[in-house]
């Protein structure tokens, strides 16, 4: 009897568990002109012009400058995100990688030692 209503609270408890556990957002991909950028820390926090509008990114620290076109990909949108090192508050913003084809007028740079 005990063996059995254990298996009964192991079941019922990881359906439960599963059912709480909401799924991960989607990630996205965002291309356009870069319109400014602002380094901090390990970050490179890009204001881009795309397609659907203004967007601000965040990229591991590359050296971009105003008019490149980025592509940034498996980006994963915050809101409300609140940025010490910028002693500011993004409304919208989306944490990625630059992506491959990436028109930019200068190379990576490596993080800050």
């Amino acid at each position: 009897m005990n063996a059995l209503l254990s298996i009964c609270l192991i079941l019922f408890s990881s359906h439960v568990l599963a059912e709480e556990i909401p799924p991960p957002p989607p990630l996205v991909t965002l291309e356009g002109e870069v319109l400014e950028t602002r380094d901090a820390s390990i970050y490179t926090y890009v204001h881009l012009k795309t397609a659907k509008g203004d967007a601000w990114a965040a990229v591991g620290r590359s050296a971009l400058a105003k008019g490149d076109r980025v592509r940034i990909e498996k980006a994963m949108v915050l809101h409300d995100f609140k940025s010490p090192s910028l002693k500011r508050t993004f409304r919208t913003i989306y944490f990625g990688n630059l992506g491959a084809g990436s028109e930019t007028h200068a190379e990576s740079i490596s993080s800050p030692k």
